[in-house]
């Protein structure tokens, strides 16, 4: 074809067989197809790698017991952990303290005056409040 022909008349061409179409269309599907095989053989390729990639990302981020719930479980036992040692630090000290009450008539009987306010026959108890400023809500001082 010579350069001097219009645009129009080259995008119409003859296709084998005797009917017309147009070139342009014919050559965006070849490319699409290309595109499409070489899409194709690339994943048949990495077939494993993608595979494996997708669940990694499941598991990372979709699944029930994913990577960030794992983390928060994690988080979650450490502080159960370290309350159960708090716990029981303070349940040898109340057991201490047991102990030392049963044994000790004078730590009981001071017990018993300073948290109880409990008092013998004949004594008289006066409770000395501190004064504290107006308008924090401790009504019990005013």
């Amino acid at each position: 074809m010579p350069l001097t022909e219009p645009i129009h008349s080259i995008a119409l061409t003859k296709k084998p067989g005797g009917c017309n179409g147009l070139r342009g269309e014919s050559f965006i599907l070849q490319m699409m197809k290309k595109y499409i095989l070489t899409v194709w053989k690339t994943v048949f390729r990495y077939k494993y790698l993608i595979t494996i990639g997708a669940f990694l990302v499941w598991m990372i981020f979709f699944d029930k017991q994913s990577f960030f719930y794992q983390q928060k479980l994690d988080g979650e036992l450490q502080a159960l952990e370290k309350d159960t040692l708090f716990y029981s630090h303070e349940i040898n000290e109340a057991t201490r303290k047991l102990e030392e009450l049963r044994g000790n008539k004078e730590a009981m009987e001071k017990l018993a005056r300073e948290k109880y306010l409990m008092k013998r026959d004949g004594e008289d108890v006066f409770v000395i409040v501190p004064a504290t400023p107006a308008g924090t809500g401790n009504t019990a001082a005013e």
